[in-house]
């Protein structure tokens, strides 16, 4: 399945006020994904009827198989980026491999789900994807 995402090329506008502003969230109680690619380009999930502007790119996640890891606390992202690495070799999967973006090689998403919130980084929870060959 693939999410339909919006790039946005610089942090500073993007937060949950901005966001209401540009009609990309529907309610300040609203949930809303966001998503890096190594913090070169962040990406929010957003309904099919929103459209592009100046500022806004709109592009899709590519649909797959991926592998996901949940951690807590932005310390320990590398640790998770080893543990998610070693699970892949472990079961005999193998990752698609690295793609070039706008803003260089990636090889997935860094999902940061409490982001809205407004805690401090030692309670930030994040998703790690890879995509795998299938």
């Amino acid at each position: 399945m693939s999410l339909i995402a919006v790039s946005i090329s610089a942090w500073p506008g993007l937060s949950q006020k901005g966001c209401l502003e540009r009609g990309l969230v529907c309610s300040a109680g609203t949930h809303i994904r966001l998503t890096t690619r190594k913090g070169y380009e962040f990406f929010l999930t957003v309904g099919r009827d929103i459209e592009s502007d100046g500022d806004i790119d709109m592009r899709q996640i590519p649909g797959g198989l991926y592998v996901v890891l949940r951690f807590k606390n932005l310390e320990n992202i590398g640790n998770a980026r080893e543990h998610l690495w070693n699970w892949i070799k472990e079961n005999k999967y193998e990752y698609i491999g690295m793609r070039k973006g706008d803003h260089g090689w990636f090889n997935g998403f860094e999902e940061q789900i409490n982001w809205h919130e407004g805690m401090p980084p030692n309670e930030w929870v994040f998703d790690l994807w890879v995509q795998l060959r299938e």
